[in-house]
């Protein structure tokens, strides 16, 4: 019997501003970059550094919202605030080992995430007049905003069943999706089929290269509703499932870099179908 090799979008989740909450659209346009102004912003330390939720995992508690005149940021005790779009000064920034040009937001945003974090912060926003490429190892094309290493991650919802199988055993609390933070969530496909697939066709109208399992850290500890932190799972269950060869790293998910020109966009929504092409085995 041939394996089921075409799934559905059972979810499409943006992050405005990296580390914090997902906006989950039922329709969302995909771009060169990733999902429409997914982790286009983000909190750096006073030398540019990127925050994440290593350091301050409360991040995982703030709500963004997306206006057409403005960026909408909620958190418990820290009140509600509108960022104006707009350019706002060059700012040097890096994400993780690279350097690329933000721009400045608001002082009042600034304060926002200031008194969240607790130590000096500021929100920047990517300057759309550069451009940030993946890793040339995986990609020769793709290129993104403030994401990890790639435009778009790809989880499968019986990869979680699986895993939390796995947690079960151990006699602990299985997780849900939201704490790998993915963009589209697929079912309808056995579990692990996108690790073994070199494409997925996302409803009939772009493919997207599956070019890198994405490497699992810390932050899948910690709860996205609460931002605190449950130690040990998912992590330990992944290390008995998924490890990268050679061992040292354990995997969820794919990494995906749309086959898409820059200005081009394709318009995704909930139940697309998603082909999985160029599978191995």
């Amino acid at each position: 019997m041939a394996e089921e090799t075409e799934g559905r979008i059972a979810a499409l989740h943006v992050y405005p501003i990296k580390g914090c909450r997902a906006v989950s659209p039922p329709r969302v346009r995909l771009l060169a970059t990733g999902l429409e102004h997914d982790r286009e912003w983000m909190v750096v330390d006073e030398g540019g550094n990127l925050i994440t939720q290593r350091e301050v995992p409360r991040l995982a508690t703030v709500e963004v919202g997306l206006d057409p005149g403005g960026l909408r940021l909620a958190a418990a005790g820290h009140g509600d605030l509108v960022v104006p779009h707009g350019s706002g000064t060059p700012l040097a920034v890096r994400v993780w080992r690279s350097h690329v040009q933000g721009q400045t937001t608001t002082d009042a945003a600034d304060a926002f995430f200031t008194a969240l974090c607790e130590r000096p912060v500021r929100l920047v926003r990517f300057d759309p007049a550069v451009r940030r490429t993946c890793d040339s190892d995986f990609t020769a094309e793709g290129h993104t905003f403030f994401a990890d290493g790639y435009p778009v991650l790809l989880a499968n919802t019986a990869s979680l069943h699986r895993l939390n199988g796995v947690i079960a055993e151990a006699g602990q609390t299985p997780v849900p999706m939201t704490r790998f933070r993915p963009n589209i969530v697929v079912d309808g496909i056995a579990a692990d089929l996108e690790d073994r697939a070199g494409r997925a066709r996302l409803g009939d109208v772009v493919d997207m290269d599956l070019v890198k399992p994405c490497d699992r850290c810390e932050v899948t500890t910690i709860d996205q509703e609460t931002g605190t932190r449950r130690p040990k799972e998912p992590l330990a269950s992944l290390a008995k499932i998924r490890m990268a060869p050679g061992g040292g790293k354990v995997l969820f998910g794919q990494n995906g870099v749309p086959r898409l020109g820059d200005g081009a966009a394709a318009d995704l929504g909930l139940g697309d179908a998603v082909r999985f092409l160029d599978v191995d085995g």
